[in-house]
């Protein structure tokens, strides 16, 4: 199945940081397309200093992009009101993403509705529904063009395949949220391998730390931008239970960061980063 790569720009602040970090993600696999955040430490609002930085990490990323062969996705992190999620759009159309994800608060049904009657981009969502008739309602009212569910949110397998089958039905795409580690990867491999509207599955395999591949003995590896779905037992493959047992952890109480535990590590810079 084709992928998509997402956790490739960790650390990256300027458009030459995303520049190379593009070219590195795109020289090992040709990825479908790079998805990432352009907005360092925006919330809300972004004012045009932060507007302006982020359309040159774009460029940058777009330009990169298009000699491979390959496309871009903007990930907002459904974190911009929709005044500033239709200036966002204004300024990155010209770069021709494949959708713009979560542009705006999860729960401003309003602020969506504005947004979709003035942009004329793909909007991608999804991550967040936790039922298949918080799917239906979306695609009931023409709020999305490329669905994300997410097997871990909403019943399993089970309630995964329903909105596969929803979407389906709908004519909507779908690119199913996969951000969390190697089981997550398997049951989509599995479950995504039967969708006839698959855009490209969401793949961070590339950029797991290295315990993540080692627990499923890296039976899942992207080769020349896609991923082969496992035919073992089960999910498809095999869990390394001697490396559990290595990992466990006692609990405790994980420290205030300065950064959100939902951007890629080291993007969250304030203005342009510099």
């Amino acid at each position: 199945m084709p992928a998509y790569a997402n956790g490739w720009y960790a650390g990256c602040a300027t458009p030459d940081d995303f520049s190379k970090k593009a070219e590195v993600a795109l020289s090992g696999s040709p990825y479908f397309a790079l998805k990432f955040d352009p907005f360092g430490a925006a919330y809300d609002l972004i004012d045009d200093r932060s507007l302006s930085a982020a359309e040159m990490r774009v460029a940058a990323v777009a330009e990169v992009a298009s000699k491979r062969g390959s496309s871009i996705m903007i990930e907002h992190h459904g974190r911009f009101s929709a005044t500033a999620a239709i200036s966002i759009a204004e300024r990155l159309a010209k770069y021709s993403p494949l959708f713009m994800e979560e542009p705006v608060h999860p729960d401003d049904y309003e602020g969506l509705m504005k947004y979709r009657n003035r942009v004329n981009l793909p909007i991608a969502l999804g991550e967040r529904i936790l039922t298949p008739s918080q799917a239906l309602f979306f695609m009931k009212e023409h709020l999305v063009d490329v669905l994300q569910p997410d097997v871990c949110n909403v019943g399993g397998i089970t309630g995964a395949k329903e909105i596969l089958d929803l979407a389906d039905a709908f004519g909507v795409t779908v690119s199913p949220h996969n951000a969390f580690g190697p089981i997550q990867n398997a049951a989509w491999l599995q479950l995504a391998s039967t969708a006839r509207n698959l855009l490209a599955l969401e793949e961070f395999y590339q950029w797991y730390p290295d315990w993540k591949r080692r627990l499923v003995y890296d039976s899942t590896p992207i080769e020349d931008g896609k991923v082969r779905v496992p035919d073992g037992p089960g999910l498809g493959v095999k869990v390394n239970e001697g490396l559990l047992d290595e990992l466990k952890l006692e609990p405790k109480a994980v420290d205030v960061a300065d950064e959100p535990v939902w951007v890629v590590r080291g993007t969250w810079r304030d203005r342009d980063g510099l």
